[in-house]
């Protein structure tokens, strides 16, 4: 903290602080740092625990003190724990942190809109956990299922004893789902808990899984505002900054 001070920037620490109404004077060298946690930020299903401020807050904090730039800015926003929610099969996490990382979209897009000079690309570098709509030979997704989940897997599976005698009891009362007894038994004997967990309520929503891993999936790019033409059809992930340097009238060298 006494660094950052010391190099002209207004420290943050807690969500409050974030919002406070407080001029930064950015013309003048002054900056805003906020770091909120010790390590990773909460997944968004226990964000409201926290005192940290929320990707769309963060997003529309950053915007406000960047638009004092008259020359322009360039703000990236990651919403990194859908990619995390992937790894770990949890629909429920990724679920609810795509939403939160929606609602910062539509905080650039508002401004984008109004500015009219902006140019708004979301993009990820890749798919991770491969899902799906439709498992166990079911057609019909039950997502309905997610809204009731309150905690990730993984947070669910350190409160199990060491007998895993309270699954049941722990799943029902973050999630709502009533386990049969073979599923109880499925998660008991599985090595990773929080894995298992992740399967029953995935298969509860009719989700499916091909990986815990990256997978091959094209992703999707949106873009809007100025020059957004350029991002229509197929890219390279390589290809992103290309264009966003183009369209920003900067030399890349590569």
């Amino acid at each position: 903290m006494q660094q950052a001070e010391e190099q002209g920037y207004e420290f943050v620490e807690t969500r409050d602080e974030l919002l406070q109404n407080l001029y930064i004077d950015i013309k003048n060298g002054e900056k805003l740092l906020g770091l909120f946690a010790n390590e990773a930020l909460a997944p968004e299903l226990h964000r409201g625990e926290t005192e940290e401020p929320s990707l769309a807050e963060m997003t529309e904090r950053a915007i406000d003190v960047l638009e004092e730039d008259k020359d322009g800015f360039f703000l990236v926003v990651e919403g990194s724990q859908i990619d995390w929610a992937g790894h770990d099969n949890d629909a429920a996490w990724a679920m609810t942190d795509v939403e939160a990382f929606e609602k910062a979209v539509e905080v650039a897009i508002n401004f984008a809109e109004e500015d009219g000079k902006t140019l708004v690309v979301v993009a990820g570098d890749h798919d991770t956990g491969g899902m799906t709509t439709g498992s166990n030979g079911q057609m019909d997704l039950n997502a309905q299922v997610l809204q009731n989940v309150t905690a990730t897997g993984d947070y669910m599976a350190s409160l199990l004893n060491e007998e895993r005698s309270n699954i049941s009891e722990v799943v029902y009362n973050y999630s709502s789902i009533e386990l049969t007894s073979e599923e109880e038994k499925i998660i008991k004997r599985e090595q990773n808990a929080s894995l298992a967990i992740n399967k029953v309520i995935s298969d509860r929503a009719s989700i499916g899984w091909t990986s815990y891993n990256h997978t091959g999936a094209d992703i999707p790019v949106y873009a809007y505002g100025p020059q957004s033409h350029k991002f229509v059809g197929f890219h390279d992930n390589t290809d992103l900054p290309k264009l966003i340097a183009d369209t920003m009238k900067l030399k890349f060298t590569y």
